[in-house]
């Protein structure tokens, strides 16, 4: 009985030490892999200090944690605002007629704690932004909503000489109809793609746009979506378009960079019928030395528990 006993145990502690060898060995096949850590950004603009950018102009960004640009003078377009935002929650950026007129044309790029990121690693890379629209019975404007990833931190998603982009954007197609696309730049030459159906924007609702982007060498294959949140962006309504197996020709930003910097715009026109921003977010892809890490760790455990 006693010999029988001491098989037993034996087997029990074989197989233990077979599935935890089998475990490290994957383990360590994955360190081969290892990336830098991924973190992510949600400026959920409740309070005044989430949205800072000092005095600018129209070629040179504040200081704060976005950089805004633009074309012109419409750097005074994007003021923190106590209304209520996604949510029903206080706090939202309002979308205002500069004070020098023109168009309402900005766009703000991150540059606050961990802005920047490398997206030739931990690919794919996500950004979004929810904007309101007026109360207005046809909603226009040249492009509601533009986010993406761009080579400097203080540039617009605009035609320029070296500039370096990749966006997804809805798109006026018409007086009331938009489409959305993905739209880029390399090397200051812009170009769009994967342009959907036309759709029209209701008045008085919180829309969300998503763009994820993934490093496919020379180029960026991208999906995108425009998701209905309804009047008080509580909760999801429906998707009005989607975009998938999308493809951007940018060739900086998959292969010489190493750093990019997401960021949105919004350019509502002289009629301003795009009136809020709300919760801008940044996600990379867990990156594979976490999960490497978080797997390591669960073989300690479990070494641990079978000792």
């Amino acid at each position: 009985m006693v010999e029988l006993m001491k098989n037993q145990k034996q087997l029990i502690e074989t197989g233990r030490s077979r599935a935890f060898a089998a475990l490290a060995t994957a383990a360590c096949a994955g360190t081969l892999l290892f990336a830098s850590p991924a973190r992510g950004v949600l400026v959920e603009l409740d309070t005044t200090a989430e949205y800072t950018n000092g005095t600018g102009t129209a070629t040179t960004p504040g200081t704060g944690n976005f950089n805004e640009s633009g074309a012109t003078s419409y750097l005074d377009a994007l003021t923190w605002s106590g209304s209520n935002g996604v949510g029903a929650v206080a706090g939202r950026l309002d979308v205002n007629t500069p004070t020098s007129g023109g168009n309402t044309d900005t766009t703000a790029t991150y540059a606050g704690a961990g802005s920047s990121f490398d997206l030739t690693i931990d690919s794919p890379h996500t950004t979004s932004v929810f904007f309101l629209t007026s109360a207005a019975t046809t909603i226009t404007g040249v492009i509601p909503a533009q986010v993406g990833f761009s080579e400097l931190n203080n540039q617009p998603f605009l035609t320029g000489v070296g500039q370096d982009w990749v966006t997804a954007a809805v798109v006026t197609t018409g007086t009331g109809t938009f489409n959305l696309r993905g739209r880029f730049a390399n090397n200051g030459t812009q170009g769009e793609n994967n342009a959907t159906a036309n759709f029209s924007l209701a008045s008085s609702t919180w829309y969300k746009l998503t763009g994820t982007f993934t490093d496919a060498g020379s180029s960026f294959n991208f999906s995108a979506a425009l998701d209905n949140y309804g009047a008080d962006g509580t909760a999801y309504v429906s998707t009005l378009a989607s975009i998938v197996g999308g493809s951007l020709a940018q060739t900086s930003l998959s292969t010489t960079d190493t750093e990019a910097f997401g960021g949105f715009r919004v350019n509502a026109n002289t009629t301003n019928q795009i009136v809020a921003l709300d919760n801008f977010e940044l996600i990379p892809e867990p990156s594979t030395g976490l999960m490497v890490l978080s797997g390591l760790g669960m073989l300690t455990l479990f070494r641990r528990r079978s000792a």
